[in-house]
């Protein structure tokens, strides 16, 4: 800092003042460290997981949206590693929204289907079993 803005500062702030006595510091911003699965940080593999998830992606534009969201989401959070408030707040997304994502897209990684309920896809055949006759 040159003398000249050391005065000027000087008129707005008493000398006590920890700002004047050189404690102020520019600090980086913390990040913690995450479990970034393999399989986020290759094209290759993302294109599989998006085509898997959204199958009519090519023809759909509900589903084109979706998965440019998802995109967007693995390669801010995953790739360049912004938490998920930053997300929410950069792309104006709740915060709830962008953590449910986020859950949806590792459970699709780990061929598991987005909303929880078991693997990916569905079985074939008929199902076995249904109401019981008492």
């Amino acid at each position: 800092m040159s003398n000249d803005t050391f005065k000027e500062l000087r008129v707005f702030f008493d000398g006590d003042e920890q700002f004047m006595n050189k404690g102020h510091r520019i600090l980086k911003r913390l990040r913690r460290e995450k479990d970034v699965p393999a399989w986020t940080l290759n094209n290759d593999r993302v294109r599989k997981v998006l085509l898997r998830s959204f199958p009519n992606l090519l023809t759909d534009p509900k589903q084109k949206s979706q998965a440019a969201r998802w995109f967007i989401l693995i390669d801010l959070y995953f790739r360049q590693r912004w938490s998920r408030t930053e997300i929410a707040a950069e792309q104006g997304w709740s915060y709830t929204v962008v953590k449910n994502q986020i859950r949806s897209i590792i459970r699709a990684g780990e061929g598991k289907s987005p909303n929880g309920t078991g693997a990916l896809g569905r079985r074939r055949g008929r199902p076995r079993g249904g109401l019981k006759r008492a």
